[in-house]
């Protein structure tokens, strides 16, 4: 028995570069000029501009998009962890499609 496809059913929001921007000084600031490191690999981002550093909602904006601003579900990732954490949410979903 398959369960509910939700994600038809929410209206989907777009957000453009600007929120994006926004999202990132309100995430900045929550730092603080403190020094953030990767939950995948602890690589370490300097401030004031954190360069290289992802933003990932640990919550997908696509089927919560009422949660964009919530700072508590965002973590810290270097580009390389956020691709790899896309990668295998990609893979699961293949997988379960296929069964």
């Amino acid at each position: 028995m398959r369960g509910l496809n939700l994600s038809s059913r929410i209206p989907k929001k777009k957000y453009n570069q600007k929120d994006r921007y926004a999202l990132k000084d309100e995430f900045n600031m929550q730092y603080d000029g403190k020094n953030i490191y990767c939950v995948g690999c602890n690589e370490v981002f300097y401030p004031p501009y954190y360069k290289g550093l992802h933003a990932h909602h640990t919550l997908p904006v696509e089927k919560f998009p009422d949660h964009f601003w919530n700072l508590d579900i965002i973590i810290p990732v270097c580009r390389k962890c956020h691709y790899k954490i896309h990668w295998a949410l990609n893979a699961y979903q293949r997988l379960k499609r296929r069964r």
